[in-house]
């Protein structure tokens, strides 16, 4: 009996853990604000996205040489990850999404998402897309 009872204990234990330590494929990055501009980056991935207060978005790739642009319109969080793809947060009164991109092209990777109300129903929908909020 006490042999189940530590186990037991060490499964409930460990169970957190396994679930904070899901593999993430892109992270939140750092975002600075200078005036009317804010600029996305996060090192050590070659990408570096500005975005004001029009929706006009520049995505720079600095390994590849590549800018493109495209209109993202209320961007509050950019993620990076390994491949191409770029998730733009987008909040507005009435809508919450989530945008992806092509880093290289800027035209539109998939479907954007309805991201809910709810901030842990949020990060859950984000998590289950392999999109983390910190390195």
């Amino acid at each position: 009996m006490p042999r189940r009872f530590l186990l037991a204990v060490l499964v409930a234990a460990l169970a957190p853990v396994s679930l904070s330590s899901q593999s993430c494929s892109a992270w939140e990055s750092k975002k600075s604000i200078d005036g009317i501009t804010m600029t996305f980056r996060l090192e050590p991935f070659p990408w570096k996205v500005t975005a004001d207060l029009d929706g006009n978005v520049t995505i720079q790739n600095t390994a590849k040489k590549s800018t493109c642009t495209a209109k993202v319109e209320s961007v509050i969080s950019v993620y990076f990850g390994d491949g191409k793809s770029i998730y733009f947060r987008s909040t507005e009164i009435s809508s919450d999404e989530l945008f992806t991109l092509d880093g290289l092209s800027c035209k539109e990777a998939r479907k954007p998402k309805q991201l809910d109300p709810s901030e842990a129903k949020t990060i859950r929908l984000l998590r289950s897309l392999g999109i983390c909020s910190h390195p």
